[in-house]
C-alpha cells in the first residue's frame, strides 16, 4: 500500500523521512521560508520551489483522500458493497497529478468511454 508520504517522496525524489519531517513542520504551522532557511537538516536542503510543490501536492492528496472517504461512505450507506478503487489508502493508483490523465485513452475525447458511430445498430 502506497501512502501519501511515500508518493510524495517518489515524486520529489526525496527520502521518506525528509518528506515526513516537512509534513510535520507544515502541520505545526511553520512557513515555507522558515522551513527552507532554518530547518535544512530536516529536509536535505530542499529549495523553496520544491517545498512549495510538496505543500501543494500534500494539500491536493489530502483533499482527494477526504473526498474518496466521503464517496465510499455514501456508497456504503446505499447498501452497495464496499467500493474498491484507486483512492488513497488503497492501491495508490488513483493518486495522480491534478489535470493529468492516466492510462491509454486512445486519443478520443471523454477518455474513450463514448460510442463510435459504428457501435450503433
Amino acid at each position: 500500500m502506497r501512502d501519501i508520504i511515500e508518493l510524495l517522496a517518489g515524486e520529489l525524489d526525496r527520502r521518506r523521512d525528509q518528506i515526513e519531517n516537512v509534513v510535520t513542520l507544515l502541520d505545526e504551522g511553520n512557513t515555507i521560508p522558515f522551513i527552507a532557511r532554518y530547518r535544512k537538516e530536516l529536509h536535505g536542503a530542499m529549495d523553496d520551489g520544491a517545498l512549495r510543490k510538496l505543500e501543494e501536492r500534500l494539500a491536493y492528496l489530502r483533499s482527494l483522500e477526504e473526498r474518496c472517504a466521503v464517496i465510499k461512505k455514501a456508497i456504503e450507506a446505499q447498501g452497495c458493497p464496499k467500493p474498491e478503487g484507486p483512492c488513497p489508502g488503497g492501491s495508490g493508483a488513483g493518486l495522480s497529478q491534478p489535470g493529468k490523465r492516466g492510462g491509454d485513452r486512445g486519443g478520443r475525447p471523454g477518455g474513450g468511454l463514448g460510442h463510435h458511430r459504428g457501435d450503433h445498430q
